[in-house]
């Protein structure tokens, strides 16, 4: 009986649609909206650029909420001149000056409008 109920239940679970299309392009949805910056202190250097700017997209989307770094672990020491860390510090004050100059804008409008 409880074979059957296997049976049942995986019979059923191949009839149902794949919600992933592989013909599409795969697109990393987490990177948009990121404004990465043209300049980096590493551009000489190809593999702490990569880091860097790998750092700067982590550090705009979770800098300006002051969500520690993903590879940040207690008692750990970092070392502010690595160029992932550096990259999420300048990431993350982008972040936050992004959305104060949005804020600002904001209140302009608003006070436009009165």
């Amino acid at each position: 009986m409880i074979f059957l109920s296997a049976l049942m239940l995986a019979m059923a679970a191949c009839k149902t649609g794949s919600l992933a299309d592989s013909r599409k392009p795969m697109t990393n949805v987490a990177s948009l909206g990121v404004p990465l910056p043209v300049v980096t202190p590493y551009d000489s250097y190809s593999n702490a650029r990569l880091e860097y700017l790998e750092g700067y997209r982590e550090g705009y989307r979770n800098g300006s909420l002051r969500l520690p770094p993903s590879w940040a672990r207690v008692g750990m020491p970092i070392d502010p001149a690595e160029p992932r860390e550096r990259g999420w510090q300048d990431g993350g004050l982008a972040a936050r000056i992004s959305i104060a100059a949005d804020a600002a804008k904001l209140q302009n409008e608003n006070k436009n409008d009165r």
